[in-house]
């Protein structure tokens, strides 16, 4: 999708501190610089003990990093013909369940740690994995985290198309973020470079 005007348009100084040429107040979708806030999450859980980073997950044979970092050999959604088509037309989002039968149906692309491969799905079983284990929504976890220590004031999960009928892309208001079934979180740029920065700096897990 092409804006009608500059994605970023706010600019940072060496310090991190903004100029006064900041435009802070346009949405975007961030598709999936989710995955990124996912992963922070699961690390944060990993940090606290509550998750093991390499441990093989109860009832799969590959771990939570070989999820993160794509090499748990899970097909991806996206190679759906008729997931394309159903976007495409406009249609309601399918239910979870439903994807993930027709995403698996596919096969396994190859044994975990033996090949790499972008899955949509991998990040779909990830936050599903988060959620069961914490005991809350992935918004909480967001807010709780990442959001909240930030201080972030416009990072939230879309589920509706009413949640993005706010975005600086005409082109995506009518789009369903449910068709993102790990979650599509939006926001300003501005927060999304605060919270890479904040990760970078130390702010959000450890060394």
């Amino acid at each position: 999708m092409t804006p009608d005007r500059p994605i970023f348009t706010h600019r940072l100084s060496a310090s991190g501190s903004e100029s006064p040429r900041a435009d802070a107040g346009e949405i975007f979708p961030y598709w999936s610089f989710t995955k990124t806030v996912i992963a922070i999450c699961a690390l944060r859980m990993v940090q606290d003990g509550r998750l093991d980073l390499d441990a093989p997950l109860a009832g799969f044979d590959f771990s939570l990093r070989q999820l993160l970092d794509h090499t748990a050999g899970l097909p991806d959604y996206f190679t759906l013909p008729t997931y394309g088509a159903a976007v495409a037309q406009n249609e309601e989002p399918w239910s979870a369940e439903a994807l993930r039968a027709a995403t698996l149906a596919q096969g396994r692309l190859f044994a975990p740690g033996t090949g790499w491969s972008y899955s949509n799905l991998g990040y779909m079983v990830t936050r599903d994995l988060l959620e069961e284990v914490a005991g809350r929504s992935f918004s909480d976890l967001l807010q709780q985290m990442i959001c909240a220590p930030l201080e972030l004031r416009s990072i939230t999960l879309a589920q509706t198309r009413r949640d993005f009928e706010s975005l600086h892309w005409a082109a995506a208001k009518r789009y369903h973020p449910g068709w993102v079934y790990h979650g599509c979180l939006k926001g300003t740029a501005a927060d999304a470079a605060r919270l890479l920065q904040g990760l970078f700096e130390g702010a959000l897990l450890d060394a």
